[in-house]
């Protein structure tokens, strides 16, 4: 499931279980691409995926140490496990969470 949601949500949301946060920007061409690629790994593999946009979430994304977009933590249990900055295809975004969709 891919889902649209602020920081307040975000924050309450990573909390528990396996969890993509990605933020993007509207402005973003290789955030727009990146959506479709979070839909397929979201409906192919059940993996939940929270996306904020920074334009919205301006504070948020600053204490999120967002530097460039798309930027993708990946979370388990409120515990960030890694990081990842930037556009990645279906097949290298799932060879990066290999571990991790598990």
């Amino acid at each position: 499931m891919l889902r649209e949601i602020n920081a307040q949500e975000a924050k309450n949301e990573i909390k528990t279980g396996k969890k993509l946060l990605v933020f993007h920007a509207l402005y973003c061409g290789p955030c727009k691409m990146y959506k479709s690629t979070l839909e397929e790994l979201a409906d192919k593999n059940g993996v939940e995926i929270l996306r904020v946009n920074i334009e919205e979430n301006k504070e948020f994304a600053t204490e999120s140490g967002v530097r460039a977009i798309p930027y993708t933590q990946v979370y388990q249990d409120g515990s960030m496990i890694k990081d990842l900055v930037g556009y990645r295809t279906y097949d290298d975004l799932l060879s990066e969470l290999d571990s991790f969709l598990k």
